[in-house]
């Protein structure tokens, strides 16, 4: 897999500094302003960040990047596995906190049942990580 992230960078590449990201497919979910964010903080604000194709969510911009059809702006906790296995390569280390959040709602009452408690606890255990 590192060897055709290679093969891209051969053809659009090399991608030293983020401004090089002008010659690269972006590839965004639905969250479409990330890539206009992160290159604001990166120090690219130049690079146009409204083109490339847009998925409904970011496991579409990550299957696309994966086939070698881009570069995607997504949670790194969506792609640990790729990055740890070479399916994925991340060209920059400069991360964005996202503004975005999940909120766990429930009637009044619920953590009356066990069940119920039990996840919670678990939820919010695993997203401490």
């Amino acid at each position: 897999m590192v060897e055709r992230w290679r093969e891209y960078l051969a053809g659009k590449g090399p991608f030293t500094i983020p401004a090089d990201l002008a010659r690269a497919t972006l590839l965004h979910d639905e969250h479409r302003h990330d890539w206009a964010l992160w290159l604001i903080a990166a120090g690219a604000p130049d690079v146009n960040a409204t083109t490339g194709p847009v998925f409904v969510d970011g496991a579409g911009a990550i299957e696309s990047a994966r086939a070698d059809h881009g570069l995607a702006l997504v949670r790194r906790s969506m792609v640990e596995r790729e990055l740890a296995e070479g399916r994925l390569v991340s060209p920059f280390q400069h991360g964005l906190t996202s503004d975005l959040a999940y909120y766990l709602a429930y009637p009044p009452g619920a953590l009356d049942h066990a069940h119920v408690a039990v996840f919670r606890n678990w939820l919010l255990d695993e997203a401490a990580v």
